[in-house]
Formats: C-alpha cells, sequence, structure tokens
C-alpha cells in the first residue's frame, strides 16, 4: 500500500462519504465529489516513494 492510499485509509475519506449519504442526507454524487477531492488533495501532498 502506497503511503497516500494509506493516508486514505487514515483519514476515513471511504467511510465519511458513506456517512454523509446515510447520515447526513447528501446525494450520492455530492458525496462522491467530495470524496474525490479528498483523495486527490491527498494523493497531490503525500509524497510517493
Amino acid at each position: 500500500m502506497t503511503a497516500a492510499a494509506a493516508e486514505v485509509v487514515a483519514t476515513n475519506v471511504l467511510t465519511d462519504l458513506c456517512a454523509r449519504v446515510i447520515v447526513d442526507g447528501w446525494d450520492v454524487e455530492r458525496a462522491l465529489q467530495e470524496a474525490d477531492k479528498r483523495i486527490r488533495d491527498i494523493y497531490a501532498t503525500v509524497p510517493s516513494r
């Protein structure tokens, strides 16, 4: 697992995506957009090997 992938898991991006829809009542597309942005930000800032 890469450092960026580990950071995505550690920061609960995918868990938060589900919670946004189930708990917060967000539209799936909105939750996916937020998760996509968070993942892209992580991959842009976490150095790769």
